[in-house]
């Protein structure tokens, strides 16, 4: 009977709890929602840093393209010099140092040296001559067969000339050059190489004035290199 009477009187009781304070440690209070929960970030890639060669393989890799695109080649020249020029025709050597820069194309530096007894001096005596060029220039290459190469170059630079008469003053001229040849494959690092070549010289050397003159020549000489 006690249980019953004790039932009816917590159902009769206000809703709200007739007044009764719950103690503030005993509510339920929920936990702040964390902003991050919300809106998740995407983890970022960290930038890969730039692999950079050491020095040494730097300086290895550099040697390595200079090796595979080098290429030297000397002969001699047999040149008809112009007119005007009472020089003749003599025979004279070079030296060339090509570096392949593209497909087919390459700089090229050529030194020309000549060194004779003029054999028709302007003056009916003994003379001799002291010729040296310094060429740069570009030159262009097309396979025509597995052994048989097309040459082609243009440079333009100095040629000193000087005669051992004091009579004739020496001159700096100022040389164009066109060469046109083959090549033909020897051994692996071995070429032939047949040209013909043609300057023009603007010079007053043995003459009054300035004057445009066209040299021709013969060019028979050997390559060698990887290029």
């Amino acid at each position: 009977m006690g249980y019953l009477v004790f039932a009816l009187a917590f159902l009769g009781a206000p809703a709200d709890g007739g007044g009764y304070d719950v103690p503030r440690e005993m509510r339920y209070e929920p936990l702040p929602f964390p902003e991050s929960a919300r809106h998740p970030q995407q983890p970022q890639e960290e930038p890969r840093p730039v692999q950079e060669l050491p020095p040494e393989q730097d300086s290895e890799a550099i040697m390595a393209y200079i090796y595979i695109n080098s290429r030297f080649d000397a002969g001699m020249l047999y040149t008809s010099f112009g007119n005007d020029l009472d020089l003749g025709t003599e025979t004279g050597v070079y030296v060339r140092y090509a570096l392949g820069i593209g497909p087919g194309l390459a700089l090229t530096t050529t030194y020309r040296h000549y060194d004779f007894e003029n054999s028709e001096p302007p003056s009916g005596v003994h003379e001799g001559i002291f010729l040296r060029g310094l060429l740069v220039g570009l030159e262009a290459r097309l396979p025509l067969t597995q052994e048989f190469e097309f040459r082609g170059d243009l440079s333009a630079g100095p040629m000193w000339m000087e005669s051992h008469l004091s009579q004739f003053h020496d001159e700096v001229a100022h040389m164009a050059s066109a060469e046109v040849g083959a090549t033909a494959r020897l051994t692996q690092l071995l070429r032939l190489r047949l040209g013909i070549v043609a300057d023009l010289v603007r010079t007053e050397f043995h003459q009054d004035s300035v004057s445009t003159e066209t040299n021709l020549s013969i060019l028979l000489g050997f390559e060698i290199g990887a290029y």
